[in-house]
């Protein structure tokens, strides 16, 4: 079924001023994008820049059913708004996005399907936080403290359950390292979760330095009580994320939302241990946080 999409785009580079209208031939095809049109960019103020385009944007989209179509359409733009960006080497966004299956000249009697994506933000209780605890602002802290302060910093900005927890991981590897400075570690098995101290083989000791992975895993499990599956799973997604082992389908994205508040207590608690500050010290838990998802008015309608 076809639907189509539109929506306004705003990029901080002056893009070319004529109207574009792609369609890719068979090989080289989208998977559900089927043609682009770009409208004729218009001049307005931008977002870093002073000058920047904004155009409005059709798709047209290949979707088995609405619920495909509500799935696809947020994601689509995004991907095309991100692809903008990297060509421009300039900040992109993208709003007012609608995606409908009812052609340029309704049928009369058949009934259509409209959904529009909503700006708006979830909007969640403030935190509180006294005076107490105002010295950190100005404490004394090491370079992979401050690195890792600023990538939390970065995933209260984030509006992707990937990305944050892609943030979060990088924030709780900054410190790894301090956590376990100097210490050594065995062989370690991931099946059973026991440390292999003498080669099965040869009797030799497996003792070597503790990279920071191990340090994590060992302030997870033995400080946090984190399982060791939950820690397997979390280091997986980790990888698969940072390395690229893998797609990532709409299923195992939703999978990987629950371990976020996990992840960020876990880079909270391990900036803690590292300043030496006590566990009642701020911030006392993670950030309220709102499901991740794209509000829409889904409408029905007949011409």
């Amino acid at each position: 079924m076809q639907w189509t999409l539109k929506a306004k785009i705003r990029c901080d580079a002056l893009i070319g001023p004529g109207k574009v209208q792609i369609a890719l031939p068979g090989g080289r095809r989208h998977k559900c994008i089927r043609s682009l049109e770009m409208d004729r960019p218009r001049k307005v103020e931008g977002r870093l820049s002073t000058v920047a385009s904004e155009f409005d944007l059709k798709l047209l989209l290949e979707a088995g059913d609405t619920e495909e179509a509500r799935y696809l359409a947020p994601r689509c733009v995004q991907e095309v708004c991100a692809a903008l960006a990297f060509l421009a080497s300039a900040p992109a966004d993208v709003r007012d996005v609608i995606v409908t299956n009812a052609p340029a000249e309704p049928v009369p009697g058949t009934e259509y399907t409209t959904v529009a994506y909503s700006a708006a933000k979830s909007q969640v209780l403030p935190t509180v936080m006294a005076a107490n605890d105002v010295a950190f602002l100005i404490l004394r802290k090491p370079e992979r403290v401050i690195r890792a302060l600023r990538w939390i910093q970065k995933s209260h900005f984030t509006d992707n359950v990937l990305d944050e927890f892609t943030c979060l991981m990088v924030a709780f590897e900054s410190v790894s390292q301090l956590l376990k400075a100097g210490d050594t570690r065995y062989w370690h098995c991931s099946a059973c979760g026991e440390d292999i101290r003498e080669c099965p083989a040869c009797g030799e000791s497996t003792e070597s330095k503790m990279s920071g992975v191990d340090a994590m895993r060992e302030f997870a499990v033995g400080s946090l009580g984190w399982s060791e599956r939950d820690w397997r799973t979390a280091w997986q997604w980790r990888c698969r994320l940072l390395h690229g082992e893998a797609d990532v389908s709409a299923d195992e994205e939703h999978a990987v939302a629950p371990y976020l508040p996990q992840l960020e207590e876990g880079a909270i608690a391990a900036i803690k241990r590292v300043l030496g500050l006590p566990e009642e010290h701020l911030p006392a838990r993670g950030r309220h946080r709102v499901p991740f998802s794209d509000p829409q008015l889904v409408i029905n309608w007949r011409k």
